[in-house]
């Protein structure tokens, strides 16, 4: 997990101050947060969150932020819930990749895109979501 985070840090890169893109998020019926994880304040509102998630770390550098949380639901019903929640809330789908153990969405909507890989993690169900804005 640390090496994940030390890999995702390397790829947004080094040396800015991320203080003011962030927010603290309280706990909702939704979400519930790790200790010292903040959702970041540019955090697109229409980008779908499961019922019942744990974020589990999250951050932003640019157009691009990455959110990664715990779902108590199987891969595929959040599979199910993601293309249902992202299609209603006018988003795109332009790709579906299913698996037994993982389901992957790629969507867009205006100058968004959203990615979002599912899998599973031990007795948890992993989210991995990057959302990136297009710049003109």
């Amino acid at each position: 997990m640390l090496a994940l985070a030390a890999l995702v840090a390397l790829s947004f890169g080094c040396g800015r101050d991320e203080s003011a893109d962030k927010k603290a998020v309280k706990a909702t019926p939704h979400l519930s947060v790790e200790k010292g994880v903040d959702l970041p304040a540019n955090f697109p509102s229409d980008v779908p969150l499961p019922r019942a998630s744990t974020l589990q770390l999250a951050m932003s550098q640019g157009g691009k932020t990455l959110v990664q949380l715990y779902t108590p639901d199987s891969v595929a019903d959040a599979g199910k819930f993601y293309q249902a929640a992202l299609e209603s809330g006018g988003w795109k789908i332009e790709s579906t990749e299913k698996a037994p153990e993982m389901y992957v969405i790629s969507a867009r909507k205006g100058k968004l895109f959203c990615g979002v890989t599912i899998s599973k993690d031990g007795k948890k169900t992993l989210v991995r979501m990057q959302v990136t804005e297009e710049i003109s």
